[in-house]
């Protein structure tokens, strides 16, 4: 198994990962632009709790999906069919706890916005059939399809959110109307592309109880990553008022415009990791593509910090100017995430779940007892050094269970060779060939 046999791959991934990364940095200019740093904010908070119940009902199945179909082909039919009704069942238990726990997750200060956030878990039931079958086509490694319906999302958003200003209809309601929409249309294409197997296929509860079953590992992956992905955001709409909250969404949005460049590689080394059986081949593989992936986020993350005084206030607005500074700190935040993605990825390609979602539920404890904090001492600026602690802290601990786990030296990890970077150049001069082709 090399990563250039893979490379196809690779470039699929990378093009639709820049793509869609391009499509949310649209459109979280123009909801800054449009809604201002207290509408910013209120879109923040209304977005927040939908997104966390989502995270948390999903019970890790959309990973089982992925090696359920990388295992047993001949099944697909079966999985896809059993993908629309657990994801349907799920997402409407989770749409009505929900709709009753929003009032005491949202601040007192912030309740005016329950209504909003209640209509917006509407998005789950949908969102979870939508990932199933997009993670059948991971499994598969379809990768053409696979990115293409994935880019899907954030491109219908960014058309209906363009819609809606042309339409002088622009308040909160319309971007939350466009994410409800975006998500529909994503659902309807991917049971569309897939209808034949839906139809053929055949579900039943022993079916529906091994996936939950085989999940619960990956449930408990999926507390962390939401916990790590998510706790920064809650401690923002718990501590800041609404204006800052604003302000922080505008610096994660322009902070994490490099985050998506070694997505491709964690996306396609774990159906890769899921089908090799060699440990060795495993470890020295998931060794080669974080040392990748360190020279990426070095060069990209420092080039985003650089140009944050310049564009920041140019993209979204002079009164996104206090954005700035927080926006340089969480550069390097994001890129420390990046590269702990990296590794978490791949760790559950190989079936390896446990230890990184420890890894993330300690970073994401890091994030939120950093926050706690500093925020009352300096602020936004408090919350982006909350990032910085929380995302080293998972990335030396995802790092210690390489070492330990898969008994490979901290070299292997973290040199940064110079073979590496021409490794990196290749990939992105083939890249450049395809995309010019």
């Amino acid at each position: 198994m090399t990563v250039s046999s893979n490379t196809k791959g690779f470039i699929s991934c990378f093009i639709a990962n820049l793509s869609i990364q391009v499509c949310n940095i649209a459109t979280g200019i123009l909801a800054a632009r449009l809604l201002l740093p207290i509408g910013r904010g209120e879109l923040a908070t209304v977005i927040l709790w939908p997104v966390i119940l989502e995270c948390l009902g999903e019970l890790g199945a959309s990973w089982v999906f992925a090696r359920e179909a990388a295992a047993n082909p001949d099944k697909e039919s079966d999985l896809a069919r059993t993908a629309v009704v657990l994801g349907l069942t799920l997402g409407c238990l989770m749409m009505i706890l929900g709709y009753y726990l929003i009032p005491y997750l949202l601040p007192s200060d912030k309740q005016n916005l329950s209504s909003l956030s209640r209509i917006y878990l509407l998005r789950i039931p949908f969102n979870y059939v939508a990932t199933f079958l997009l993670f059948l086509d991971q499994g598969r490694m379809r990768w053409t399809r696979f990115n293409l319906t994935q880019f899907v999302m954030p491109f219908s958003y960014f058309v209906f959110i363009i819609l809606f200003w042309g339409m002088h209809y622009i308040n909160v309601n319309a971007f939350i109307m466009a994410f409800l929409l975006s998500i529909l249309v994503a659902a309807t294409l991917r049971i569309f592309l897939q209808r034949d197997q839906i139809w053929r296929g055949r579900t039943n509860i022993s079916m529906c109880s091994r996936i939950m079953r085989l999940g619960i590992p990956f449930f408990i992956a999926s507390i962390s990553i939401m916990v790590a992905g998510q706790v920064d955001k809650a401690m923002a709409v718990d501590l800041l008022p609404m204006e800052m909250v604003g302000f922080y969404a505008a610096a994660l949005t322009f902070a994490s415009a490099h985050i998506s460049l070694g997505s491709a590689l964690a996306v396609t080394s774990f159906i890769l990791l899921a089908n090799e059986t060699s440990p060795e081949r495993q470890a020295a593989f998931l060794s080669k593509i974080f040392r990748q992936s360190t020279w990426l986020y070095i060069i990209a993350g420092s080039g985003v910090a650089l140009l944050a005084p310049i564009f920041i206030v140019l993209l979204f607005g002079p009164k996104f100017q206090a954005a700035v500074k927080p926006a340089i700190i969480l550069a390097a935040a994001t890129s420390l995430t990046g590269l702990g993605n990296v590794l978490n990825e791949g760790l559950r390609g190989m079936g390896i779940a446990y230890p990184g979602a420890w890894a993330n539920l300690l970073g994401g404890g890091l994030v939120a007892l950093g926050a706690w904090y500093l925020i009352p001492h300096f602020g936004l600026m408090g919350i982006a050094g909350g990032m910085v602690i929380g995302a080293l802290g998972r990335l030396i601990i995802l790092m210690a269970i390489m070492v330990f786990l898969l008994k490979i030296s901290l070299s292997q990890l973290w040199g940064l060779k110079i073979d590496e970077l021409k490794a990196l150049w290749e990939r992105i001069y083939q890249l450049m060939l395809a995309v010019k082709r």
